[in-house]
């Protein structure tokens, strides 16, 4: 017989109708015993291996994975099926890969052993179980194309190690040494390349994620809380196979084809079920495509919050003719379909009796194409590339249910698939630039203080410069006086020499006077005796005018060489002082420039040549430094602060009332408003059924009681927090259940209208504070619908079946504009039976200093099989982040449970 394997769940049931290609559950009973009674479990029998000698087999698998198909073809998990649910396998087993990191890593490394220990097959139940008057054309949705005849007991492991490298020239040595040789008794891990790689050059060299998940083989590391490694992966992979000799489990069903029942053949007019067989290959490149466009998705809604906070740019892309030339076919192509479609109309019906329905129009209406233009590089540009991603990824849905009706679309060599390739929608998108990051705090500290070292520094040197113009002043006028003693000297020197050529003349004449007297009578010697005296005497002024001649001509020249020298003093001196006097000119521009900047930018003017984006860098640092100066001065103005904290009560026993008076941490100047939660709760074995109230409010604090009911608490915290008084519009309350028994048909609702109308829809948090469950699982949660501007729906409700005895819940509204500003708030959900401590980043801005956190429990789902005990705890808080604990721990079976948290600055 033709058979195929699905991965195994606990709703699956011998003789059940199943559809392998989107691996759902279709009708019971499809096929049954001769005698018309249902397969059971009594039916199956176990089927020896080809080798009595062989008790198991052991399918060993290591390779490098590149997509995400290839992972689920090795899991039998359906691309479909992960299309359409958006986790692979669902619920089930495969919802350990991490899609977004496997397609962001480097190198994904696939390892999987699956061990057969015997398969099981209801040989007996052969016959097809046809309905009457069923329609022949609807035989796939009702039946499937196949149904359980089996399962298959052993183990299944599975693990994938994810690298994100630092240097991607390191790959292939990284490659070659997680290349596994996975041998029962083997070493394990070893290179195929040269030599070994150890797992510390793995750590140095990138960031490693390992993902395991197995069925079967019960706890199989060594220590129950360790987490994965490399070595200890190995080990239990090694392993696995013994693991699962001592305690197997069903790991997959067996599906048989309804064309190999004899019993099918012979009836008539039953339908024909649909062959999926050729349709997996064009259902993997389906999938791949969609995980291609989730990623796309991803990437542009974190670009546009990093533009929004200025982290990054967006650069456009230019169009080509190659993709206007793909447009227009796309676009002619969409055309050519539209107008069959039309044609079609009504008349697009199934056919009764074996006909298929024809592919051409399981589609339905052709959807429009991408107008392939690249996207504005702006933040409405981003917002219209997700809008179309979006849609891209509803094209893809749109045809794996073609597929689904007709497998003939995926081997249709003519058809054009109706979704835009990722690859090119990728070229479409602006290229994002990463700014400069912004300087810190410290780093501004410290470029404030050079520049006003700076501006101390110019001033010094104006000062100075300004001294020394004056006494270059003062010099100057120095050095006129000595040209004017120069001149009086060169005056005097003249006078002289004029004065001493008139005595050389008169001695001229009067030697010659003597001569002609010596020459003369002697009546005439008296005479020529007194001019000979006159001529002595003249002699005697001449040698003396002489002199002071010469003197006179001495300091004329020193005067000279001296005026020389002092006018090249003053030409030197006036050259330096215009060399100051511009130097002086250019430090005061300086000077009144960055005078004029300090308070902005801090920097100097060379600084600001070629530094525009450093500029706005450090404007917006200083925006954000103006922003928390205003915020710590608005709150300084605050007359009731916001403050929190978690009243902690600990083994407490039956019909038990527990006082408590808690004092805040600084007087407050009028009463507050106080909103408080459930945050842990562990009644053990024992009924959840507690209460807690609110007693009296003060400005020094309040008093608080908790009551345990009928049985036992070993643990009881309550969270609670002050509303603050800062101008924003909060609205608050509670709400009791007691009065009626409700189930999940008969959901607990009440209208809130709120005292003073918001001025827009505000956000609103629901929390439950006190609860009483008896009998049956532990599923409730608390939840607000049609909110609007003046109030809400209130909602408590269960699911499944069950009930509640009771609850009081509480309730906080708050003004969307303050959202992600002043108040933060989110959800944080914990699955499985685990404990999961997370660090959340605060959306938006961080706050100016460490919050006030309340944190509530707004949703659980826990079995009665086990102990009740639920834990949401604070475990850190700064101005950036928080770091809760969510979750369950020791003899617990949780589902999940989800608590709100809210941040008030």
């Amino acid at each position: 017989m033709s058979t195929q394997l699905a991965p195994y769940d606990t709703a699956m049931r011998i003789g059940s109708g199943f559809n392998s290609y989107t691996q759902q559950l279709c009708i019971n009973d499809a096929v049954v015993k001769d005698n018309k009674r249902s397969g059971t479990e009594s039916d199956l029998r176990v089927v020896p291996n080809d080798s009595n000698n062989v008790s198991q087999i052991v399918k060993w698998t290591a390779k490098f994975v590149d997509t995400v198909s290839e992972v689920t073809d090795a899991m039998n998990i359906s691309g479909s099926l992960e299309i359409k649910c958006g986790t692979i396998g669902g619920s089930g087993k495969g919802a350990y890969i991490n899609t977004e990191k496997m397609k962001t890593s480097d190198i994904n490394y696939f390892i999987q052993v699956k061990v057969t220990n015997q398969k099981l097959i209801a040989s007996d139940v052969t016959k097809f179980n046809a309905i009457a008057n069923a329609p022949a054309t609807r035989f796939t949705d009702i039946y499937g194309d196949s149904f359980i005849s089996g399962f298959i007991e052993g183990g299944e492991f599975n693990a994938l190690l994810s690298i994100k490298l630092s240097d991607s020239s390191n790959k292939s040595h990284i490659m070659a040494g997680l290349e596994l040789n996975l041998e029962k008794g083997g070493v394990g891990v070893k290179a195929k390349a040269e030599g070994t790689i150890e797992k510390e050059d793995i750590a140095m060299k990138s960031t490693t994620s390992i993902e395991v998940s197995w069925s079967g083989g019960g706890e199989i590391r060594e220590k129950k809380d360790e987490e994965w490694t490399l070595e200890n992966m190995k080990r239990a992979a090694i392993g696995f196979a013994d693991k699962v000799a001592k305690c197997p489990q069903r790991t997959h069903a067996i599906l048989t084809k309804y064309t190999a029942l004899r019993t099918y053949q012979e009836l008539t007019n039953k339908g024909t079920p649909l062959d999926y067989e050729n349709a997996g290959v064009y259902t993997n490149s389906l999938l791949d495509a969609y995980m291609d466009y989730k990623e796309i998705w991803k990437l542009i809604q974190l670009a546009s919050y990093n533009v929004n906070l200025e982290v990054n740019t967006l650069e456009a892309r230019s169009s080509t003719q190659e993709l206007v030339k793909y447009a227009e076919e796309a676009q002619q192509n969409f055309d050519k379909q539209l107008k069959e479609h039309q044609a079609r109309g009504t008349d697009e019906k199934a056919a009764d009796g074996f006909e298929l329905v024809k592919h051409e129009a399981v589609a339905g209406k052709p959807l429009k194409p991408n107008a392939l233009q690249p996207y504005p590089a702006t933040l409405i540009g981003l917002e219209a590339a997700r809008r179309d991603c979006r849609w891209e990824m509803i094209k893809i849905v749109k045809e794996v249910d073609a597929v689904t009706i007709d497998p003939n679309v995926a081997t249709d060599p003519n058809r054009i698939w109706q979704y835009l390739s990722p690859v090119i929608f990728r070229q479409l998108l602006p290229t994002i630039k990463v700014l400069p990051p912004l300087p810190t705090r410290e780093e501004m500290a410290a470029e404030k203080k050079r520049v006003e070292y700076i501006t101390k520094d110019l001033e010094s040197s104006h000062k100075r410069l300004k001294e020394e113009v004056e006494s270059s002043i003062i010099k100057e006028h120095e050095l006129d006086a000595k040209s004017r003693e120069l001149q009086s000297a060169h005056e005097q020197v003249e006078a002289a020499t004029t004065k001493y050529k008139d005595l050389e003349r008169q001695q001229t004449r009067l030697q010659d006077d003597y001569d002609m007297l010596i020459q003369g009578d002697d009546l005439d010697k008296k005479k020529a005796k007194a001019q000979e005296e006159r001529l002595e005497s003249l002699k005697q002024e001449a040698a003396s005018a002489h002199v002071e001649s010469e003197r006179l001509i001495q300091e004329r020249d020193d005067l000279q060489v001296k005026k020389d020298k002092a006018i090249q003093e003053r030409d030197s001196h006036a050259q330096e002082i215009l060399a100051k006097q511009r130097r002086l000119d250019v430090i005061e521009v300086d000077l009144i420039s960055s005078q004029k900047t300090a308070e902005a930018t801090k920097i100097s003017k060379d600084e600001l040549q070629g530094s525009y984006s450093r500029l706005l860098n450090e404007m917006s640092a200083l925006k954000i430094e103006r922003d928390t100066l205003k915020a710590e001065r608005d709150n300084a103005l605050i007359p009731v602060p916001a403050a929190s904290g978690i009243i902690r009560v600990t083994k407490r026993g039956r019909n038990e009332s527990i006082d408590s008076v808690i004092e805040f941490p600084a007087l407050m100047t009028s009463i507050p408003r106080i909103i408080y939660g459930l945050a842990t709760l562990d009644s053990g074995q024992f009924d959840p059924r507690t209460s807690c109230n609110m007693r009296e409010v003060t400005k020094e604090g309040f008093a608080f009681n908790q009551y345990v009911g009928q049985g036992y608490c070993y643990d009881l915290n309550t969270s609670w927090l002050t509303l603050p008084d800062n101008g924003i519009h909060f609205e608050t309350g509670t709400c009791e259940t007691w009065t009626m028994r409700t189930n999940d048909h008969d959901d607990f609702r009440q209208d809130v209208r709120f005292l003073r109308p918001f001025s827009r829809t505000p956000i609103v948090r629901c929390f439950f504070q006190s609860l009483s469950i008896g009998g049956g699982w532990r599923s409730l949660r608390v939840f607000s619908a049609d909110v609007n501007a003046n109030g809400f729906s209130l909602r408590v409700s269960t699911w499944a079946g069950r009930q509640y005895d009771g609850a009081q819940v509480g309730w906080l509204a708050y003004d969307a504009d303050e959202h992600g500003k002043r108040v933060k708030s989110d959800s944080f959900v914990t699955r499985r039976n685990e404990t999961s401590t997370r660090t959340t980043r605060f959306p938006g801005q961080p706050f100016s200093k460490t919050p006030a956190l309340f944190l509530g429990v707004q949703e659980f789902d826990f079995g009665n099989d086990k102990f009740f005990r639920m834990k949401s705890d604070i475990r850190e808080i700064t101005k950036e982040s928080v770091t809760l604990e969510v979750g369950t721990w020791d003899d617990s079976n949780m589902d999940h449970l989800q608590c709100d948290w809210i941040a008030i600055e």
